[in-house]
This record gives structure tokens, sequence and C-alpha cells, in this order.
């Protein structure tokens, strides 16, 4: 499935999946994930529709990637899979150091 990710989008997905797992938010996103799945193109529109707001905040990094990311269906399962992988190397104490 990721071969279809660019290089960009996978960091992306790996830098939200770190930061989930490093904020031991792990099992309440993936829940939450899953049961939002069928309305992930929604919240990506939702996104783009907030994307001028959230400039003007000036908090806008990965957050246009992430959009465009949402627009696809399997990027649900890129992202668990993602979350799943660090909270295994996290398990395995192999995970990257946390971002300050």
């Amino acid at each position: 499935m990721a071969e279809t990710l660019t290089t960009e989008q996978r960091d992306v997905i790996d830098r939200l999946a770190r930061r989930v797992v490093r904020m031991r938010m792990s099992e309440v996103a993936v829940l939450f994930i899953e049961s939002f799945q069928p309305l992930n193109f929604v919240g990506s529109q939702l996104l783009h529709f907030f994307g001028p707001f959230v400039r003007g905040f000036g908090f806008y990094g990965d957050y246009e990637a992430l959009a465009h990311i949402l627009e696809d269906r399997r990027c649900v399962d890129w992202l668990l899979e993602a979350i799943e992988r660090e909270e295994a190397a996290l398990e395995k104490g192999q995970a990257h150091e946390r971002p300050r």
C-alpha cells in the first residue's frame, strides 16, 4: 500500500504517528480513526475549508499535506499501520527521540 505515497506524504504520516505514540494516545487515536474512517474525505474537505484560518494563526506546517492525504480512502490504513509500527518500536525501545 505504501508504494503509492510520495516521500513527503510518508514523512507526514510517520511524524503524525510518532507524535500520537509519544503522547500515549495510540489506543484513542486508533479508535477515533477507525470510527470515522468513512468520513475521511469529508474531514479532508473541512481541513481545506479551515486552511486560511489556520494559516492566519501561523500553524500551517504539514496541514495542507495532511488535507491532501486524507482525500484518499487508503490513508486511514496507512496511518493505522504507521501508528502500529511506532507502537511496536516504542515497546522494543527503538522509537525515535521525542521531538521538542
